[in-house]
């Protein structure tokens, strides 16, 4: 940039207003003398003390126009990029300290050299491009490219140029900024390289997944099939075994039980043709034989109550936990809601056991005094719950320590599994025990 042009501008404009405040004194001096010398004395007196402070007023104004100067040069020769002007052949006729240092150059060997020269011969097309639309569009032009430094090592910079006009609208030079952008190219480079091992490992560890999601859908599969195979099974067992307790149930009842009921007959025909000493025999025999009876009548209900296909499912709960409660002392309230007239033998027979289950449990081990019961019948489902006030247990520690203690909870569970409901117990130490059901009809 050409800092002393202003300068010089200024001082010949004072010049030429200085030259026409004389011509015009003149002529006014020359009449105030034919009028008055004490008056033209005064006039240049007050003409001196104006001269002195205009002097004054102009002396500060260099000092703070070379305070200016002084600040602009340092930015400008300082600045964190390159600064240049060219002519209009392309040679450097200006240049900063920040663009020779870019170039390990000394400044004074880049002027009135071609830009060019420092450009790598791959971008000089590039360059060139840049400078013929910056002359024919007349706009603001950005490009990047390579150069070189005086030891022939490449560098990437960024180029901004404007035009520099004269007074008539005529391109006069080039006006470029330079700006050093290897450490951001190095940094785009890295991060390139960064993405391309990543996208590299993503695309491994794709196929890795990809190969482990098929084998875990054949696991998958192979265990959704095991369990579907081990359902099956279980509900066989579990059929097979109602149909065997079904069976022995009628046995006890009919073949056991029709014994013992002759049985008593025959004693009873016989008590009027003994002896009375034989009596007393008599009656012990008898008692042997109701005790018997009971206890055959109560293992064929328990192992599969006739009024349960006879009757149905509420009826017999209702007998069962009044039996219940006759040999526990145990109180038991059942609520059953649309079940009365409702027949499933699958069901039925899965709902008899879970009560009939939840209730020895209670007996043995709860010391419980109240029991709720409540089964309900809707639109899509049975819901229901067991709830008792005794003592609780930790349902973790159960499952984990006992094998044989929570075998019944565990058949509970399959049992309704089965059915595709859901069995789920909730407990705690002294809280009591609350086993919710809910079996889809």
């Amino acid at each position: 940039m050409d800092l002393d042009k202003p300068f010089s501008e200024k001082f010949i404009k004072l010049r030429r207003k200085a030259e026409k405040f004389l011509s015009e004194r003149d002529e006014i001096y020359g009449k105030a003398v034919d009028e008055d010398p004490l008056k033209m004395i005064h006039e240049f007196q007050t003409m001196q003390i104006e001269l002195e402070l205009q002097n004054e007023e102009l002396r500060l104004s260099q000092q703070e126009l070379a305070a200016s100067r002084e600040s602009y040069v340092e930015l400008y020769e300082f600045a964190p990029v390159g600064y240049l002007i060219l002519g209009l052949k392309g040679l450097i006729l200006k240049s900063n300290l920040a663009f020779a240092d870019m170039l390990s150059i000394e400044r004074e060997y880049l002027i009135n050299r071609p830009l060019s020269a420092h450009i790598i011969v791959e971008d000089l097309n590039i360059y060139y491009r840049h400078l013929r639309n910056l002359f024919e569009l007349k706009t603001r032009q950005i490009c990047e490219l390579s150069m070189i430094k005086r030891d022939r090592t490449p560098f990437d910079v960024h180029l901004e140029s404007t035009l520099v006009l004269d007074e008539y609208k005529n391109i006069e030079q080039y006006r470029i900024m330079v700006i050093d952008i290897s450490e951001h190219k190095r940094t785009q480079k890295q991060m390139a390289q960064y993405s391309d091992r990543l996208e590299e490992t993503v695309d491994r560890r794709t196929t890795e997944l990809s190969v482990l999601k098929k084998d875990l859908i054949i696991k998958m599969d192979q265990t959704r099939k095991s369990e579907e195979r081990l359902r099956f099974l279980t509900r066989r067992l579990i059929d097979t075994r109602e149909d065997e307790c079904k069976k022995i149930s009628r046995e006890l009842h009919d073949a056991l039980g029709q014994q013992l009921t002759a049985i008593t007959f025959n004693l009873s025909t016989l008590r009027n043709d003994i002896p009375d000493f034989c009596k007393e025999l008599l009656d012990d025999t008898d008692l042997i034989v109701d005790n018997m009876a009971t206890q055959v009548r109560n293992l064929s209900l328990d192992l599969r109550p006739s009024m349960l296909d006879d009757l149905g499912l509420i009826p017999t709960l209702r007998w069962f936990i009044n039996d219940f409660h006759k040999r526990t002392k145990i109180k038991i309230k059942l609520k059953a809601v649309e079940l009365d007239e409702y027949r499933d033998e699958n069901l039925a027979i899965t709902i008899f056991r879970i009560v009939q289950e939840s209730l020895n449990n209670v007996k043995k081990h709860a010391e419980a005094t109240n029991v709720e019961i409540f089964l309900k019948r809707e639109i899509t489902r049975i819901t229901g719950f067991i709830q008792d006030n005794g003592n609780g247990f930790d349902i973790n520690e159960i499952f984990l320590t006992n094998e044989e203690k929570h075998l019944g909870l565990l058949g509970m569970k399959e049992r309704i599994s089965i059915l595709g409901g859901t069995l789920n117990i909730k407990s705690g130490n002294g809280q009591g025990t609350r086993i919710n059901i809910e079996i889809p009809i």
